[in-house]
C-alpha cells in the first residue's frame, strides 16, 4: 500500500522545498511521522485521540523526532470526548505558530479526516461540522500552497457534509445550507452544517480540559524552543 502524502512530500522535497504536513485524522499519522522522523524539512503535526484510548497507540508528545529531525513531529494527542471549543483551542495555540515558525514553502495538509466527528462510530471525540470547518479555516489563513487529502470518516452523512463544505472553503463558495431533498430522506439530516453540538459526559469535563493544558503545555516547553518560539 503506497503512502500518499509521504510520495508527495518526498516530490516537493525534490524540488527543494520545506513542507509541513498536517493531520487532522482522529488517529495519530504515525505512517508519516515515521518517514521523516529524522529530517528537519519537514514539520509533520497530528492532532488525534490519545493513543492510549485509540489505535495504533502512537502519538504522544515525547515522538518528536531524533537527530536532525529532533523537534520537527509534533503530536497533540487529545482526551476522548474533546469537543469543538478545547479542540479549537489546542489545535490554535500550537498549530499555527509552529507553521509560521517553520516558514515552509508548502503547506501539506493530508488526512482533512472526520472521524473526529462525534457520532463516528469508531471514536470517540466530539466534534461537529462548525468546529471542524474552524480548523480547516486557520490553515487556510496562513496563506500557503495547500494541497488537501480526505481521511478517516466513519459517519457517511458526515463525511459527506464536512467534505463539502471545505471543498466550498477551498473554492470560495458559499453552499446552501438545506441538503437536496433525496439525501435527507436517505441519511436523516437536512442540513449541510450541525445545528446543535453535542454534550460531552459532564464527569470527563475537568479531566478533558486538564489533559489539554498539560499537553500543550509540554508542547510549548520541549518543542517551541527548538524553533524560536516562547
Amino acid at each position: 500500500m503506497f503512502n500518499d502524502p509521504a510520495l508527495a512530500i518526498h516530490y516537493f522535497l525534490n524540488k527543494g522545498m520545506r513542507v509541513v504536513y498536517v493531520d487532522i485524522d482522529a488517529h495519530h499519522g504515525d505512517g508519516v511521522q515515521e518517514a521523516f522522523y529524522t529530517d528537519d524539512r519537514v514539520l509533520t503535526i497530528s492532532v488525534h485521540e490519545s493513543g492510549q484510548y485509540l489505535f495504533p497507540g502512537t502519538g504522544a508528545v515525547i515522538e518528536m523526532g531524533v537527530g536532525t529531525g529532533r523537534g520537527y513531529s509534533v503530536n497533540l494527542p487529545l482526551f476522548p470526548y474533546t469537543g469543538d471549543d478545547d479542540y479549537i483551542e489546542g489545535f490554535g495555540q500550537v498549530v499555527p505558530p509552529l507553521i509560521r515558525a517553520f516558514n515552509p514553502d508548502v503547506l501539506w495538509v493530508s488526512q482533512l479526516g472526520i472521524d473526529s466527528y462525534h457520532r463516528d462510530p469508531l471514536t470517540h471525540l466530539q466534534m461537529t461540522t462548525e468546529g471542524y470547518i474552524e480548523v480547516v479555516r486557520q490553515l487556510i489563513e496562513l496563506g500557503l500552497p495547500l494541497l488537501a487529502l480526505g481521511g478517516g470518516g466513519y459517519d457517511v452523512n458526515a463525511v459527506a457534509r464536512a467534505w463539502t463544505l471545505v471543498y466550498g472553503m477551498l473554492l470560495d463558495v458559499e453552499w446552501p445550507n438545506i441538503l437536496p431533498p433525496g439525501f435527507a430522506r436517505k441519511h436523516g439530516v437536512g442540513h449541510l452544517r450541525d445545528e446543535t453540538s453535542p454534550e460531552g459526559p459532564e464527569e470527563l469535563k475537568v479531566d478533558i480540559r486538564r489533559h489539554l493544558e498539560a499537553t500543550v503545555g509540554e508542547i510549548r516547553q520541549q518543542i517551541f524552543p527548538i524553533h524560536g518560539l516562547k
